[in-house]
């Protein structure tokens, strides 16, 4: 197909074959043939059909045609407008973005037939959802009649249930008369028994009291004691750690200190917590000898009603406990000055009592006579009454079914709703699962920003800023810059870019006249939340603001774009839902693989055995990791899957492309067959361009992704770690506190990260089996020796584990350095050791893994650079790398399109814009007279300089040949290559092109890059020129620093007649400017470098020493610093840092 790219390819590179190619043209065919050809088709095909179930209509048939032939009229109109209107549409296309859509009479055809297959289909699915909709409706109306008898049913159940009432009403007064007369005999018996039983109630009453006094006040004495047993030593030190108690905790200490004799204050109350015998002495309190005026005292608190255990339980659970206590207590203390003199007459009390027993077992005798008597009649009253609970509950259950059944008819009317909601809300879930963490920003930035522009309110000049920023190829006619200590080149390049956007007029002038405003603005923390200055608040628009904010602190654009998407589409478009495995499994059938899209750090592998065991499919899973040999087997499993019902698990298809075509055949032909139904096939692979698309298209696909931040390592870290894990180790306490140091450990390594350069120079992979290797370490170890082996844990755990996979000597320094922070005697010996400099990150004490969860809850949910050892400029750092990621990601989605809406279109552009770097780019160095004059004996320094000359004008020629190939491509005058397409889109997004970074690696926009060039070949050529060495190099201009710094060194060992790797490096930094140091520079040895910055530091010029760096000073400028060779034996050693690199 002419559409696809592999076409393109070909006749790139065989040109030939167009000249040996006969095209066939497919003209556009008129509206007349489109409509007689769509008409002929639809000939015998039947429109005016009535979904079956429903009944014919009569329709009022045209005196000309018929309804079938009108119909077949309107449609086959419509499809002609509909052919003509996507030929219009790809002119359209092609005008704008040079790209080709092709409309053929084969697309009508497949039009017309697809249009009779699809009203087919769809009658067959209205049909059969009218069928069912048709008998979900004669249920309704089933329901309905049965309401209807369930309604008279109810009515005469009531009826029955009025009338028994009544009977019971009747009954109960019989038995009230019976009762009465029962009565009358049963107070006969009492006169005769009156005498036996005051005397005995007199005995009782005696006996009960006293034993009753003691058997109430036990009980609570015993339950206050069990609650003190409850208390520990976190829940007094909870109390203990109020500076200013709350009421209630205040006033039951001082009930507490009053029982116990001491002055009731709260300082006194902290130190009687202080006690380590403080619960001791609550439980031994001597409560026999309290006296009256102690009781008198403790009673003010007990009768407060704020007091009550349950009222101080809301404040303090140890307090509850303590006001149960003094209750108790007073009680006690209470009773026991009445009970003392009862118990003496308890003895003679109980030796009355026995003598009168005998006595009242004859009246007994006599009263169980009239009990029978009045038994009898309750019974028959029960009797009675059970009948009419039975109606009432029959009634109530009938009332239920028939207000259920009114529910169910009513709620069906707005089911509809409901469904389609829900079928909304699992599109976006599915449509968000493939998405990384980093691209589900992006999609609703994309999404956004397409949805605005189509309805027109997004203009596309301010967006396309938005995302290139101002690119200046010349500065000459650009206004100076008003504040260069705080705006730097690249922002101002923004500004003066902005004010040319519509909208943006005078904005620089604003920058002028208000420059320190402009400068506070920039300086706050959160300066989307602020105000502009001046008149810009209010004069423009939420979008043209983030155009400010991007212009000079792109760090907080992530943040703008996302309360604007909010603003705009809502908060659910920002917080996109959590991947739910047996969601996703769910709504998979056998036929549709699953595949999980990897990142580092994360293998999904347990997540999918813990579905497993959900499901119970965990005897039936099978895993392969795929690589090398490894495609018969998988090509077995999967076979024996289809047949048996199994899982099969692929892990890393990217280590087998070889294979993928022949599993993409097998997929293909899943579709067509009939599998078990329990099959899955679940893949997993690396994100790599030679995967087939086809697997993915067909597949759900699933991202991995570790979560973000400590706290949410932390935590899932933990939550595969049980008890038994935690009291496996001889030395439990060690283990638990070295455990969460390691976990720390580890999730800073893989937190890191986030900070780029300033965080690691290299991006390691470091994943869940380096902690879990480490964790059986430290636990072998700790078993295994009594004193902790420090030196073997931090080696094996940081020098082999963890450390191989440094490969930066700085970054394994950096490493070492951690563990020795977290490893260390002080970690075991000091409570709460701080793992870092803010207070939030300790190791806690002992306790269970709950206790450690709840610590990690504790933990800030956003973490500081502090947490790290970072300043607070790296995360600004990592901030506006983020956004420039982001950036590059949106760009790379635009159409090369027109963005400012005039004639002008984006070839023009890019056509201007290679014009200008040409005019800019500078001319080549003379390398053969260069290379002549220095003659054939050339210093180490002159090798270098014909080096870099030689790269430079490689590059230059590059430069210049392919900007002139672009220009005439653009024009149509030579064939537009790949190489040249990728040139052009590089130029139209402001990008460098990746064939010119080949020369040197740069991260500046194409704008910065230029200019930069311009300055580095003017470097070597004045230095070619003369043939004497800069005064004053500039390292940074090298295309391989290694080589020049190799070449002074070699000069050096030359001169001194040392050999080379004897020679190391000192260095000296000037405390004057660049201009003043290069007047007082004298020959000394080696070299002088200007041009250095330093980042993630400050530099102190006055002292000459490093510094932290001022808030928003990303990139300090450094003096000249001589760099000179020497011995190694006469290197300086003290009072010098090893600044990493």
């Amino acid at each position: 197909s002419p559409i696809g790219e592999n076409f393109r390819s070909y006749i790139r590179q065989y040109p030939a074959l167009l000249s040996s190619t006969t095209p066939n043209w497919f003209r556009l065919w008129p509206q007349e043939a489109l409509l007689e050809v769509a008409s002929h088709f639809l000939i015998g095909f039947p429109l005016n059909v009535v979904v079956p179930g429903k009944e014919d209509e009569k329709h009022r048939e045209s005196l000309v045609m018929s309804t079938e032939t009108l119909l077949q009229r309107d449609i086959a109109y419509a499809f002609s407008v509909i052919h003509s209107s996507v030929a219009k549409m790809s002119e359209s296309m092609y005008a704008e973005v040079k790209r080709y859509n092709y409309v053929t009479s084969p697309n009508y055809l497949q039009l017309v037939s697809g249009f009779k297959k699809l009203l087919e289909k769809k009658r067959l699915e209205v049909s059969t959802a009218s069928n069912r909709l048709r008998n979900g409706l004669s249920k309704i109306s089933e329901t309905q009649e049965k309401v209807s008898l369930m309604s008279e049913e109810l009515k005469t159940s009531s009826e029955q249930v009025k009338i028994l009432a009544r009977e019971c009403e009747d009954f109960i007064s019989m038995i009230e008369i019976q009762k009465s007369e029962a009565t009358e005999q049963k107070e006969k018996v009492d006169a005769e028994a009156v005498i036996i039983r005051r005397e005995e109630i007199i005995c009782l009453e005696l006996a009960a009291t006293a034993r009753a006094d003691l058997e109430v006040v036990m009980p609570m004495i015993d339950a206050a004691v069990k609650a003190l047993d409850a208390l520990n030593k976190k829940d007094i030190s909870e109390v203990k750690s109020y500076g200013r108690p709350p009421m209630k905790i205040e006033k039951v200490m001082e009930a507490v200190l009053i029982l116990l004799g001491k002055e009731p204050t709260w300082e006194n109350a902290k130190k009687v917590l202080s006690e380590s015998t403080f619960l001791n002495d609550l439980k031994n309190f001597d409560r026999d000898h309290i006296s009256d005026k102690t009781l008198k005292r403790i009673a003010i608190y007990t009768k407060n009603p704020e007091l009550e255990p349950d009222k101080v339980a809301v404040v303090s659970l140890a307090c509850k406990s303590l006001m149960q206590w003094i209750m108790a207590i007073e009680n006690y203390g209470k009773v026991y000055r009445i009970v003392a003199p009862k118990q003496e007459k308890l003895d003679s009390a109980m030796k009355s009592l026995e003598e009168k027993q005998a006595a009242l077992a004859a009246a007994k005798k006599k009263l169980e006579e009239l009990q029978a008597v009045i038994e009898e009649l309750y019974r028959q009253l029960n009797e009675k009454t059970d009948l009419l609970n039975e109606l009432r509950a029959k009634e109530e259950r009938l009332r239920k079914q028939l207000e259920r059944a009114i529910i169910l008819v009513e709620s069906l009317s707005g089911e509809r709703e409901t469904w389609i909601e829900t079928v909304n809300q699992l599109d976006l879930s599915f449509e968000n699962f493939p998405l990384f963490e980093r691209h589900k920003l992006l999609f609703s930035i994309h999404m956004t920003a397409k949805i605005l522009s189509n309805s027109g309110k997004l203009l596309e000049e301010e967006y396309d800023f938005i995302l290139k920023g101002g690119i200046v190829l010349d500065k000459q006619g650009q206004a100076p810059n008003p504040a260069p200590w705080w705006i730097s080149e690249q922002n101002w390049d923004n500004i003066t870019e902005l004010d040319k956007v519509a909208g943006f007029h005078g904005i620089i002038d604003s920058f002028e006249q208000h420059y320190k405003a402009w400068n506070g603005w920039y300086a706050t923390t959160f300066p989307e939340q602020e105000d502009l200055v001046g008149e810009w608040n209010d004069k423009l628009t939420d979008f043209q603001k983030i155009c400010v904010l991007r212009s000079l602190r792109p760090d907080r654009i992530s943040f703008c774009l996302t309360q604007f998407i909010i603003t705009k589409l809502g908060p659910r478009y920002v917080d996109p839902p959590v991947l739910d495995l047996k969601a996703t499994f769910d709504e998979s059938i056998s036929q549709t693989p699953l595949i999980f899209v990897l990142s580092p750090g994360v293998d999904p592998a347990q997540s999918l055995i813990s579905l497993s065991e959900t499901v119970k499919m965990s005897q039936r899973m099978y895993s392969l990791s795929l690589g090398q040999g490894q495609a018969p087997i998988a090509t077995k499993l999967i076979m024996d899957g289809i047949k048996d019902g199994n899982w099969v698990f692929l892990a890393n298809c990217h280590l087998s492309l070889s294979w993928m075509p022949t599993l993409d055949k097998m997929i293909a032909t899943m579709q067509s067959m009939k599998l078990h139904k329990k099959f899955r096939l679940w893949l997993s692979s690396s994100p790599h361009p030679d995967f087939p698309i086809s697997i993915l298209q067909t597949s759900i696909k699933m991202t991995t992704e570790p979560p973000r931040g400590i706290k949410s390592n932390m935590k899932r870290l933990y939550n595969n770690i049980n008890e038994a894990n935690m009291e496996i180790c001889s030395e439990p306490s060690k283990y638990k506190k070295l455990l969460f140091a390691l976990c720390f450990f580890h999730t800073v390594l893989l937190e890191r990260k986030k900070f780029l350069e300033l965080g690691w120079n290299v991006i390691y992979s470091f994943n869940d089996s380096d902690f879990e290797v480490s964790e059986i370490l430290l636990l072998l170890y700790l078993n295994e020796y009594e004193d902790t082996p420090w030196g073997a844990l931090k080696y094996l755990i940081a020098g082999v584990n963890y450390g191989g996979h440094i490969t930066d000597d700085w970054d394994r320094r950096l490493l070492i350095t951690y563990i020795n922070q977290f490893f260390c005697d002080q970690a075991l010996q000091t409570r709460k050791f701080r793992l870092s400099t803010l207070s939030n990150y300790f190791i806690p004490d002992d306790g269970d893994v709950q206790s450690y969860l709840d610590q990690i809850q504790m933990f800030p949910n956003f973490d500081k650079p502090d947490a790290f050892g970072q300043h607070s400029n790296a995360d600004i750092a990592s901030l506006i790398g983020e956004t420039r990621m982001l950036f590059e990601a949106l760009l790379s989605m635009q159409a090369q399109t027109n963005s400012t809406g005039s004639s002008e279109n984006g070839e023009t552009k890019v056509f201007d814009l290679a014009k200008e770097i040409l005019i800019n780019t500078p001319d080549e160095i003379n390398y053969e007279q260069t290379a002549k004059i220095i003659g054939i004996n050339r210093t180490p320094l002159e090798v270098v300089l014909l080096q870099e000359i030689e790269r430079y004008n490689k590059l230059l020629v590059e430069m210049c040949t392919q900007l002139r190939d672009l220009r005439r491509g653009i024009q149509g005058l030579v064939v537009m290559s790949s190489d040249l397409e990728d040139i052009f889109v590089a130029v139209s997004e402001g990008r460098v092109p990746l064939q010119w970074l080949k020369a040197y690696n740069s991260l500046k926009p194409l704008a910065a890059w230029s200019r930069d060039l311009i300055h580095r070949v003017g470097h070597f050529n004045s230095w070619a020129k003369t043939l004497r060495s800069p005064t004053l190099f500039w390292l940074a201009a090298y295309t391989f620093p290694t080589g020049f710094v190799t070449a002074v060194l070699q000069t050096s060992a030359r001169a001194t007649k040392t050999p080379i790797d004897e020679l190391s490096w000192d260095f000296y930094v000037f405390v004057e400017e660049d201009t003043a140091a290069a007047r007082i520079i004298r020959e000394g040895g080696g070299v002088y470098i200007r041009s250095l910055f330093l980042e993630g530091a400050g530099w102190l010029r006055k002292n000459q020493c490093l510094q932290d760096p001022l808030p928003m000073e990303l990139i300090c400028p450094l003096p000249v610093i001589h760099f000179k060779p020497v011995e190694n034996l006469k290197k300086r050693c003290r009072g010098v840092y090893q600044c990493p690199a």
